[in-house]
């Protein structure tokens, strides 16, 4: 399914060289590490031994980054103006169902899903819903909070 995540383009290429990840719009992501390195250095880290790494002199600069998930870390802000609250159930109920999809019940960003949608449920005033989103919060049984998605493309 290359609609879930991000996609390897190596599994739709007819090129088998082609290693480039296409990540969704907006995509968020950590920096591990920025410097400079020798290009002889660049081509071990990478595996790589074109005939360019042999006799390569120069140096470069290395960014290395992590894509991270932050929509329930930031899903406050989603109703944060009072006007806004009723708006934003929509978009938080549509990423709880990928999430579920994705993830299966017993994950992290489930859990954080469930809570998020609760408590935007009480700013609502919409207790009997809140109370049962909570519920199904406190059912869930998060088994291997390091588990990511089956579509990660880090994780095959």
């Amino acid at each position: 399914d290359t609609n879930c995540c991000p996609v390897r383009l190596a599994e739709l290429s007819a090129d088998p060289q082609e290693t480039k990840t296409l990540y969704p719009l907006g995509q968020q992501f950590q920096l591990l590490k920025a410097e400079h390195q020798p290009f002889k250095q660049l081509c071990l880290s990478l595996a790589l031994v074109p005939p360019d790494c042999e006799t390569a002199s120069g140096s470069v600069f290395v960014v290395e980054l992590r894509a991270v998930d932050s929509f329930w870390d930031l899903a406050d802000d989603l109703y944060a103006e009072t006007s806004a609250v009723v708006e934003a159930q929509p978009i938080l109920v549509q990423r709880l169902d990928a999430d579920l999809r994705l993830y299966g019940p017993d994950h992290l960003k489930v859990a954080a899903g469930y809570h998020q949608l609760g408590k935007q449920l009480i700013a609502m005033a919409e207790y009997n819903n809140a109370l049962e989103v909570h519920q199904k919060l406190l059912e869930t049984h998060i088994t291997d909070p390091g588990v990511e998605s089956r579509c990660d493309p880090q994780n095959d």
